[in-house]
């Protein structure tokens, strides 16, 4: 959250979501699914999470999500343990670790569209 202002004065449109349940999101009426996440996201989307990148928040994300996504297992091995920060810090999702991926993420976007288009067609 603290990077919100930050994305918005560099410009950066992406669309957030917190993914708090997914199975409290499956009892909502389809069309509030379809306009917080439609189908057509799946295949763009990034992930930001604490948790494993072996078990994304939403399922059936698209085949790109893995390469912009910002986990605490980045890299498959166990964090050296520390302060809160240095914590944070190794696990890549300080403000500025996060912030740099939102941009990646959104830089490439007509790439990863392009990429997965090829792919499909």
């Amino acid at each position: 959250m603290k990077i919100l202002p930050r994305l918005e004065q560099a410009g950066i449109n992406v669309k957030i979501i917190s993914a708090v349940s997914e199975e409290l999101f499956d009892r909502q009426p389809q069309a509030y699914r379809d306009a917080v996440l439609p189908m057509e996201a799946m295949y763009d989307a990034m992930v930001i999470s604490t948790g494993t990148r072996r078990v994304w928040p939403v399922r059936n994300l698209g085949p790109l999500t893995d390469a912009y996504s910002l986990t605490s297992d980045w890299d498959n091995q166990w964090l050296t343990g520390g302060l809160e920060a240095e914590v944070i810090a190794e696990a890549h999702l300080d403000s500025q670790a996060i912030f740099k991926g939102v941009e990646r993420f959104a830089a490439d976007h007509d790439k990863r569209i392009s990429t997965q288009f090829t792919v499909l067609a």
